[in-house]
């Protein structure tokens, strides 16, 4: 209840910030990933560029670039630091864009999306997973 998660939606960096009512020692915030995700120059009109989508399980957010339609499964921990993540669902970038136009909609499966470009209408199937990464995939589904 004291833990969120900061997204630079211009970079994709995102860190894991505790809050504490019991003063600043107990107080912090951890990068989940170091790394950019996206190397904007400083004329380019990013904002907005990265998005966190909850899922059903309250460790794991989806973080999507809007603008390719990459997707990564971010995963959080209030007991050890050593559980933060941030993986790939797919590195390819599927379309591009200069602003937002990929969203992502819920399955019935809470492991699994659709990912839908606002562009062209193309959606794919995609799931994120807690088994490791055999079980993360992504696939054109018209």
């Amino acid at each position: 209840m004291w833990t969120f998660i900061m997204l630079d939606s211009f970079t994709g960096k995102n860190w894991q910030v505790q809050f504490s009512i019991q003063g600043t020692d107990y107080m912090f915030a951890v990068p989940i990933n170091y790394w950019s995700k996206a190397y904007p120059s400083s004329s380019d009109k990013w904002k907005g560029r990265f998005k966190m989508f909850a899922t059903k399980n309250m460790w794991t957010f989806i973080m999507l670039d809007s603008f390719t339609g990459r997707l990564w499964q971010v995963q959080y921990d209030t007991q050890t630091l050593d559980n933060l993540l941030c993986v790939s669902i797919n590195e390819e970038i599927l379309e591009t864009g200069d602003e937002s136009i990929f969203t992502i909609q819920p399955m019935t499966s809470m492991y699994q999306y659709y990912l839908i470009s606002n562009k062209s209408g193309a959606m794919w199937q995609f799931q994120w997973t807690t088994e490791g990464p055999d079980y993360r995939w992504i696939k054109r589904v018209n």
